[in-house]
């Protein structure tokens, strides 16, 4: 039986993004880099709207 995960889900807010720091962690993307090389997908599980979290989005790796 195959127990490796298939989706990771992450919270943003002081997981991915220290926000009263405005900036992400450098372990973050390494990473999200090796989940995905491993063919696992990366989601984000968050209460923010899209319009909240877009200056994270484009300040990393989406």
């Amino acid at each position: 039986m195959n127990t490796k995960p298939k989706i990771v889900f992450f919270d943003i807010d002081d997981t991915l993004y220290i926000k009263h720091e405005n900036r992400i962690p450098d372990s973050v993307l390494p990473a999200l880099l090796a989940l995905k090389r491993q063919n696992i997908h990366i989601a984000i599980a968050t209460g923010r709207g899209k319009i909240g979290f877009i200056h994270v989005r484009s300040s990393c790796f989406w």
